[in-house]
């Protein structure tokens, strides 16, 4: 099991029927406390925290909004556009969000959204991401609990990536 010990063998032909079985309803959630677990500037991910095991093959990356502030209308904001994605396959309560360039890159060019731990908040869409029963995530709604847990700067260098000369141009 979870904690590592071990059930004892059940022989064949023993298996006992379930008298009730009652359905999951229980939507899963981005936890309350450092359930932003990470933000990371520099290699372009975060993760994200959750009360049980998802279905990261149906994560919605275009649900989730980075905000300045946790008051949602004296804040910088960004939601994240389907060049981002998750990192893995696997289903699991730990979730990585790989940034895509062209979300990076705005997220970088706006310094009051998440340059620093104190301008990093998340806001979480209900339809981010369901169960292993496909019920639907709850939503994580903008407040002060919703900051990075830990934040890690941009340090990287920039390079030049390409360049064009026009001789002909005047």
């Amino acid at each position: 099991d979870a904690a590592g010990l071990i059930a004892p063998a059940v022989p064949a032909g023993s298996a006992l029927q379930a008298t009730t079985v009652v359905a999951d309803t229980t939507s899963p959630a981005i936890l309350a406390v450092n359930g932003f677990v990470q933000f990371d500037l520099d290699t372009g991910e975060l993760q994200l925290s959750f009360d049980e095991t998802v279905d990261v093959s149906l994560f919605d990356v275009t649900q989730l909004t980075l905000h300045s502030f946790f008051n949602a209308g004296s804040s910088s904001s960004y939601t994240l556009t389907a060049s981002s994605s998750v990192n893995g396959t696997t289903d699991t309560t730990l979730v990585t969000v790989a940034i895509g360039t062209v979300d990076l890159n705005a997220i970088k060019a706006n310094s009051r959204l998440c340059s620093d731990v104190n301008n990093c908040y998340l806001e979480a869409g209900a339809a981010l991401v369901p169960d292993m029963n496909a019920q639907p995530s709850a939503a994580l709604v903008l407040g002060s609990n919703t900051l990075a847990a830990s934040f890690l700067p941009d340090q990287t260098a920039p390079s030049l990536s390409s360049f064009s000369l026009n001789m002909d141009a005047s």
